[in-house]
């Protein structure tokens, strides 16, 4: 390293997908997923609910703490509990492959 440059540190304020670009034939996979991500950063619970469907059971892992399996009628009311102790909340991903769309 040259003489008076630094390391470059961490910022938490910048996310590590910011450089990420929808391609232009999204898979199923990743449709779904940012329809998921938009619809928890418009906190409309209604939008978010949408994305899952009606067999929905939503586990607390692991096991061991002895939480109980949710449907999506018990999920939407912990959720909207949960969602309302964040001033903000921001979803942030790292990059992945689909195996619909390898490339």
């Amino acid at each position: 390293m040259a003489s008076g440059s630094t390391t470059p540190q961490f910022n938490p304020s910048e996310s590590p997908n910011y450089g990420f670009t929808v391609p232009e034939s999204p898979s199923r996979n990743l449709r779904a997923l940012l329809a998921y991500i938009d619809a928890v950063h418009s906190k409309d619970i209604d939008s978010v609910m949408a994305c899952f469907d009606e067999a929905l059971e939503h586990r607390i892992l692991p096991a061991s703490l002895g939480r109980p399996v949710l449907n999506k009628r018990q999920y939407r009311e912990y959720y909207k509990g949960l969602i309302s102790l964040f001033k903000e909340f921001t979803v942030s991903y790292t990059p992945f492959v689909s195996k619909e769309n390898p490339g």
